[in-house]
C-alpha cells in the first residue's frame, strides 16, 4: 500500500512513530485477516497520530536516525 504523508508531517517521524510506538500495536490490533494479516485505507485514516510542531519534528528526526 502507498502511503502519502499530509505536509504537516516529516516523513521520518512517522515512520519511526510506526515502527516504535503503540501505534503499531494499534496497526496489528485492526489488521483483517487469519493467514495473513492486511491493512486498508480505512483502518490507516482512522491512525490515532499526534502532530507535534513542525520546529520540534525537525529537531527530533536527527535523533532517530
Amino acid at each position: 500500500m502507498f502511503v502519502r504523508v499530509k505536509r504537516d508531517y516529516v516523513p521520518h517521524l512517522l515512520q519511526f512513530m510506526v515502527q516504535r510506538t503503540s501505534l503499531k500495536d494499534y496497526l496489528e490490533s485492526r489488521a483483517k485477516g487469519v493467514t495473513m494479516k492486511n491493512l486498508n485505507s480505512e483502518i490507516l485514516e482512522e491512525m490515532p497520530v499526534t502532530l507535534p510542531a513542525s520546529d520540534l519534528q525537525e529537531k527530533f528526526v536527527p535523533v532517530i536516525k
